[in-house]
């Protein structure tokens, strides 16, 4: 048992810190609202049910000989673990691991119990500070320190205190990240190809229809809103969307990470708050009054292709799309759509006095028809006319 312990501790380890390249697909499995998807956007909040992306990265990998573990970093918030594969990867998959332990101080003290810290404490009336080395013996529900060999309870002090950290402790990450135990003949260079689903990522559909001057036809312009708020950033990624419902096993939402909190034992002098968010830190910023919304309008439209039942659209060149975001793109143009008006008058049969004025509703419509100017598939969404 020695002897096998010694070896796993022995395998070398291999870090690839982020793709190279990035390429995202958006899903979606019903219309939604843009002034919805929008609010739903500057909340930084995405029902996991509707939105999904899938994510294709590429990492080039240096493979030892013999056993080895390969992590591979930086992988999109709001992963679904179960469904990533790696091709072109030269060597036998011993295991994998998706860690969901993430940065975060109450995790980064409840990874460091025991290890050696530097306490610092700052004078409130000079503003000097002073800095011990020190171990940690307890934490996060209650931080404790041991400081030439006297245990002190943190925050405790009345004087304002803060723990300083050589490093960070092994299997926490900022990000979600993917462990790869591999055994291989000799060592080799790979350029592998990791794809999977996450959440965080949707789209929405809008028209824009104006009657031109002939009165007979109308121009229809239709938009694609791509929103991101997974937190992770793409840039100058390929983006493609794709038109159609599909069918989605339940349990395939994203696993959330549990977030670790840091609970002092005591409160400091002169004061009644307790610090839930952090040793030597004030409550998170607030939220951004709005995300971002930018229109790529580039001078060629995202292209329509089938597969297989849906529709794919591709953009015509690589975007950036980064969190929270939400970006408009163009991919119908058609200057000249025959249309049809039709009034449209309600009645209500409970009130049929001859004598009440009603107003009769104007609509304008059209047959989706190659003769008509469309002949298109036109994702659903909504229509603004002008």
């Amino acid at each position: 048992m020695a002897g096998a312990a010694a070896s796993a501790v022995a395998q070398p380890l291999v870090v690839s810190e982020g793709p190279e390249t990035s390429a995202v697909v958006f899903y979606r499995d019903r219309p939604v609202s843009t002034s919805q998807l929008l609010q739903n956007v500057r909340g930084g909040w995405i029902d996991p049910g509707l939105g999904l992306g899938l994510v294709v990265e590429r990492r080039t990998i240096d493979i030892p000989a013999g056993e080895a573990v390969i992590r591979l970093e930086g992988l999109a918030e709001g992963v679904i673990a179960e469904t990533a594969t790696i091709d072109g990867l030269p060597a036998e998959v011993v295991e994998r691991n998706l860690d969901y332990d993430l940065l975060s101080p109450g995790s980064l003290l409840a990874r460091s119990v025991g290890q050696p810290v530097t306490v610092v404490r700052t004078n409130v009336e000079t503003g000097a500070e002073t800095a011990r080395p020190a171990v940690l013996r307890a934490a996060p529900q209650g931080v404790v320190v041991e400081v030439d060999g006297r245990i002190e309870a943190l925050d405790c002090s009345g004087l304002t205190e803060r723990i300083v950290f050589d490093r960070v402790p092994e299997g926490l990450a900022e990000r979600p990240t993917l462990t790869v135990r591999t055994r291989s003949e000799r060592a080799r260079r790979a350029e592998v190809t990791l794809a999977y689903l996450a959440g965080g990522l949707m789209w929405s559909a809008d028209y824009v229809a104006r009657i031109n001057p002939d009165g007979e036809t109308m121009s229809l312009t239709g938009w694609l809103t791509l929103a991101n708020v997974g937190g992770s950033s793409f840039p100058a990624a390929p983006v493609q969307a794709v038109a159609g419902r599909f069918n989605r096993e339940a349990g395939t939402d994203p696993v959330q990470p549990r977030p670790t909190y840091v609970q002092p034992a005591c409160w400091p002098q002169d004061t009644t708050t307790n610090n839930a968010f952090g040793v030597g830190a004030g409550p998170p910023p607030p939220p951004a009054p709005g995300s971002r919304v930018e229109r790529a309008d580039f001078a060629k439209l995202a292209t329509q292709s089938d597969l297989g039942d849906y529709k794919l659209y591709t953009l015509p060149e690589p975007t950036s799309v980064m969190p929270p975001q939400t970006k408009q793109v163009r991919f119908l143009e058609q200057p000249a759509v025959r249309f049809d008006r039709l009034n449209r008058y309600r009645i209500d049969e409970f009130n049929l006095d001859p004598n009440r004025i009603d107003t009769t509703e104007l609509l304008v419509r059209t047959p989706n028809e190659q003769g008509r100017g469309l002949g298109l598939a036109l994702p659903g969404g909504s229509v603004a006319g002008m």
